[in-house]
């Protein structure tokens, strides 16, 4: 039986805290990108970062175990995307779009 993943309870007072007073300005994707076939190029949402009035940001990613959804206030972009291509023999790459105006 596979196991459920639920929000812990900061992950749901992050979002409580940010429901309650902030405005959404910018949404970002962080698509990771795998070229491991020069003929056929995949890639899928890694990351959804929403940026706020008060330029703070909420972020979207797999988490820690693996098991669901983790929402954090940080991420650091650069050290993870240089750890994707040492990981994957540079065949993986990580890549900041912006998706404020693009339709879900």
């Amino acid at each position: 039986m596979q196991k459920k993943a639920y929000l812990n309870p900061e992950e749901i007072q992050l979002l409580k805290h940010f429901n309650s007073k902030n405005k959404i300005v910018s949404i970002f994707y962080y698509y990771w990108i795998n070229s491991s076939n020069p003929d056929e190029h995949y890639s899928f949402i890694d990351v959804i970062e929403f940026v706020f009035d008060d330029n703070s940001a909420l972020f979207f990613k797999l988490n820690d175990d693996d098991s669901g959804i983790g929402i954090t206030t940080e991420f650091e972009f650069e050290k993870y995307k240089t750890s994707l291509k040492t990981e994957f023999l540079q065949q993986i790459r990580l890549q900041k779009v912006e998706a404020t105006t693009l339709e879900i």
